[in-house]
Parts: structure tokens; C-alpha cells; sequence
């Protein structure tokens, strides 16, 4: 008779741990055999169980304190007062330029460095063409800093490059996060149960099913833990994705009057002459070995033609 109340148990247990996590501080007696008075306590009541079609006869409450199900996290009011404890993934992106490149790009390297934090992805795109002056270089990058340490460093950005354009994204995932805290522990309850009724197990019908549970509550564990963990490391590092661009004039951080767009027009058209008449020169140097082939080659065209009219004139001068 014991050795078939395992195995009822074992679907009991199963089911009464799913109803305690939906049904939250309901205070009534389950059809499972469970009850929750409180959210600390939760105890079995083998005669619901009995009555529940179970088949557990033993007289015995099993009783576990869950005084952490839900930690007592401080929330901000309506009018967005500064909270502690809050699950804040903050994300930037920001588009930055410089006049010096490479010395830019090794001073936000130091300050990641210097803030504790680490490159999760660069990609450098330095094409220097000999034929254009206009410089290309720039990188992406995509980097993880310490959520407390983000606001100095981008304060440190700023005063390296120039911003043109930022974006940040905060998200509160504090609720997610505490239920997930929750399931894990009810798992980690029913987990360990589990393993109690495995040891006491004699019948092989008993174990095998107990161990398939078992199977089960350990993959949704590990799977919730790898939750929790991405969670944690998107709390803990903030993502910050920088496009520095190297260029010749930084963008004006402020609104130009109608004379400076016109003076700095005009000196930027003038510059743009002088480097258009600067390339056209570059131009022909570096293609002279070409213009020389077909200059030949046009040569030996043009001799072969006037070789070819002077031994066969034409039919015109003939008739004449």
C-alpha cells in the first residue's frame, strides 16, 4: 500500500506546487491537499489529499517557511521620486565624431578600461584612398559598462568627441525579475521533495516516474536560473552602442545666425574648389602610365590610317 502512495504522491506533489505559484495568498484549501494561509506558510493537509483521490493515508503535515517568496522591493510613487532596489536595464546609443581618429578611438578604449567595463564588439572600417582626400574611417562599437559607472563615462565621451546624436532606454523589468526569484524557489522546493520521495521509493514504477518529475523540475529550474542570469548581467552592465566617425569640421553644437551659415558656406564652397581642382591634378599624375598606353595607341591608329589612305586613294581623286 505505501509503495502506491509514492507514486500518487509524486503527481501530487507536482500538481499542488503549479496551483501554489497561480493561486499566489489564496487562504482556501486546494483540491490537491495544499493550503496557503499566508505567504509565508505553505503546509499539506493529508486528509484533503485522501479526499482528493491520492491515496496518501499517513497522518503527517509537512510544513516549509517561504518567508522570501517575494523579497520587499521599495517602489517609486506616481511622481517618479528616486527608488532604491529597482531592475534597471539602461541601454544607450550614441553617434560621436572627431578630427583625430586614432586618438579618440584609444582614449574611449582607455575610459572603458578605466570604468570597468569591456568591448563586446568592434568593426573599424578605415578605407584611405590615395585618390580622396575626404577621410572614411570610422568603427562601431559595442560596449558593456558597469551600470553604476555608465553616467562618467559618458560624461568622459562627451568630453572626447563630439556628440551628435544619443539615445537612452531604460527598462524596469523589477517585476519579472521577482517572480522569476519566486519560481526558481518553488522549484528548488519541489526539487527537493523529489529527491525525498526518490530515497523512499522501493517500486520501480514509483522511481521511474518520480525521476521523470524530477527530470522535468530540473530543466525548468536551469532554465529559469539562465533567465535570471541574463537578467543579472543586463542589470549589472549596461549596453552603450558608439559609431565614431572621424571628419574634417565637427557639427556646430549650436544654431548658426543666417551671416555664419552664409560666410561658413561660402569658405566650405571655396574649399571645395580648391579640393576639387586639387583632385583633378592627383587624378592625372596618378593615371599617367595610363593616358601614356593610349596615347600610344591612338598614335598607331591615326599613322595606320594615313598609311592606309596614301596607298589606296580614294575613288574621288581617281575619277578626277
Amino acid at each position: 500500500m505505501k509503495k502506491k502512495t509514492l507514486f500518487t504522491l509524486c503527481a501530487a506533489l507536482g500538481t499542488s506546487i503549479l496551483l501554489f505559484s497561480g493561486c499566489g495568498a489564496s487562504s482556501t484549501a486546494n483540491s490537491s491537499g495544499y493550503s496557503t494561509a499566508n505567504r509565508d506558510t505553505v503546509s499539506y493537509d493529508s486528509a484533503a489529499a485522501e479526499t482528493a483521490g491520492y491515496g496518501y493515508t499517513e497522518a503527517a503535515t509537512e510544513e516549509y517557511a517561504d518567508g522570501d517568496y517575494i523579497e520587499d522591493y521599495e517602489y517609486s510613487d506616481v511622481s517618479g521620486e528616486t527608488t532604491s532596489d529597482r531592475k534597471l536595464i539602461r541601454t544607450v546609443d550614441m553617434s560621436v565624431e572627431t578630427t583625430s581618429y586614432d586618438s579618440a578611438l584609444a582614449a574611449v578604449k582607455a575610459q572603458v578600461s578605466e570604468s570597468c567595463g569591456y568591448v563586446e564588439y568592434i568593426y573599424s572600417y578605415n578605407f584611405s584612398s590615395y585618390s580622396s582626400y575626404t577621410p572614411t574611417r570610422s568603427s562601431d562599437l559595442t560596449l558593456r559598462i558597469p551600470s553604476e559607472n555608465l553616467d562618467t563615462f559618458l560624461g568622459a565621451v562627451s568630453d572626447i568627441c563630439n556628440v551628435v546624436y544619443s539615445n537612452e532606454t531604460v527598462t524596469d523589468v523589477t517585476l519579472t525579475y521577482v517572480d522569476l526569484e519566486s519560481r526558481i524557489q518553488i522549484l528548488e522546493t519541489e526539487q527537493a521533495r523529489l529527491i525525498e520521495l526518490l530515497e523512499e521509493a522501493e517500486n520501480l514504477e514509483d522511481i521511474l516516474t518520480i525521476e521523470e518529475r524530477l527530470s522535468e523540475v530540473q530543466y525548468q529550474l536551469e532554465s529559469k536560473e539562465s533567465q535570471k542570469r541574463t537578467y543579472d548581467n543586463q542589470i549589472n552592465y549596461s549596453t552603450v552602442t558608439l559609431y565614431l566617425q572621424e571628419v574634417r569640421e565637427l557639427t556646430p553644437t549650436v544654431e548658426l545666425t543666417v551671416w555664419q551659415r552664409i560666410s561658413q558656406g561660402f569658405a566650405n564652397s571655396v574649399e571645395n574648389v580648391i579640393e576639387d581642382i586639387s583632385e583633378t591634378v592627383i587624378w592625372i599624375i596618378i593615371h599617367i602610365p595610363y593616358l601614356i598606353i593610349w596615347g600610344v595607341v591612338l598614335l598607331i591608329i591615326v599613322l595606320l590610317v594615313r598609311r592606309h589612305r596614301k596607298k589606296h586613294p580614294t575613288s574621288t581623286s581617281n575619277n578626277n
